[in-house]
């Protein structure tokens, strides 16, 4: 598993170079070494690859980082309609979820 691991980590070229140092002198290493060697050894495999369902339905890194932070700002912003219906001040509001005081004045308070 530990070479699993260390296989899916490798972002670049010396991660590269550093997994084939480690482990290139095991089976399942060679292995793992071989079928990337003979995935990217054609342009066309790649951009298959790239093409494929798999790929391009999935979100980047960047996209799901911006996704979270709209969840996060969503889940802020119910918990201020909340405490806002519960008459706590704006202060305290603002201070306990890191919202400014326009923000929460701008809200609804939830029923």
């Amino acid at each position: 598993m530990y070479i699993f691991a260390r296989f899916f980590d490798v972002s670049g070229q010396t991660d590269a170079d550093k997994f084939v140092t480690d482990f290139g002198s095991s089976m399942l290493g060679k292995d793992l070494i071989d079928m990337y060697n003979n995935a990217v050894a054609n342009a066309n495999n790649l951009q298959r690859i790239e093409n494929s369902p798999y790929f391009s339905g999935r979100l980047t890194e960047a996209q799901l980082e911006e996704e979270r932070k709209k969840t996060e700002k969503k889940t802020l912003l119910k918990t201020a309609r909340k405490m806002l219906s519960m008459g706590l001040p704006l202060d305290i509001i603002s201070k306990s979820l890191g919202l400014d005081i326009d923000t929460i004045n701008s809200l609804k308070p939830a029923n």
